[in-house]
């Protein structure tokens, strides 16, 4: 007994310590409502008990952390590169250009011939390694890995204090829309949603019209940012359903 006491107590202070989102906290809740019908575990580890064991708490959780840190949603991502998202540049508002061979973000030294759409869909966030286009309004249209029936998607930029400037060229107000093909010139609205640059950098948002298709072409429209002469887009996501 005081052996799962001093786990229990470890494991407490584990739990403090790693979990800061609100978001990963549900995702995670969601998971072990599942498994132990017991309800929240955050509202309970301090009574632990049931038939659930520990170490099954423990394995769940330690998966559950392991998929946000991998990716800091616990989602699948179909607009990812490297899972075999892609741009369809042609569609795409054009890239911020400048007459020298490197150019600054905020500051921040980016090589010019880096400043590609297909930076908003890959996992380096690094400051600076966003894609960049001139204004407050533009289009980013992104074929999917595979179709499916979206669910939420994701944008993410980086938080003010990590700017050498304190100030961020994030995006605002923007629109997603599910295409039938490329040449789909309306597509099926998602929703329209505001990014609070003031709120969590990583910022999720639940569809607000139901799909009845599957699509494998997402289309972001950005329709205002939060100051400055250009918009930055460091990393937008979709989740979904896999149609099959």
């Amino acid at each position: 007994m005081s052996e799962d006491c001093n786990k229990m107590s470890k494991f407490d202070h584990w739990i403090k310590d790693e979990y800061k989102s609100e978001e990963f906290k549900s995702v995670i809740e969601d998971q072990i409502e599942k498994r132990t019908k017991k309800g929240s575990i955050f509202d309970s580890l301090g009574s632990f008990g049931g038939s659930a064991k520990l170490q099954d708490i423990e394995a769940l959780v330690a998966t559950r952390l392991r998929e946000y840190h991998e990716d800091k949603t616990g989602k699948m991502d179909y607009a990812l590169s490297s899972n075999g998202g892609s741009i369809l540049e042609h569609r795409c508002t054009a890239s911020k250009a400048d007459n020298s061979r490197y150019w600054k973000i905020l500051g921040l030294t980016v090589m010019h011939f880096q400043n590609h759409p297909s930076r908003a869909i890959e996992d380096n966030t690094g400051p600076g390694n966003c894609w960049a286009f001139d204004g407050a309004r533009g289009h980013l249209t992104i074929k999917l890995a595979k179709p499916v029936m979206v669910t939420s998607i994701t944008v993410e930029h980086i938080p003010a204090n990590l700017s050498p400037t304190g100030s961020i060229s994030a995006p605002r107000a923007f629109t997603v829309s599910a295409m039938n093909n490329e040449n789909d010139l309306v597509g099926h609205e998602l929703g329209q949603w505001e990014y609070n640059m003031n709120d969590h950098p990583i910022q999720s948002f639940n569809i607000m019209r139901k799909m009845h298709f599957p699509s494998g072409i997402i289309d972001f429209r950005f329709d205002s940012n939060w100051g400055g002469s250009y918009t930055c887009i460091y990393r937008v996501r979709v989740h979904g359903d896999p149609f099959d």
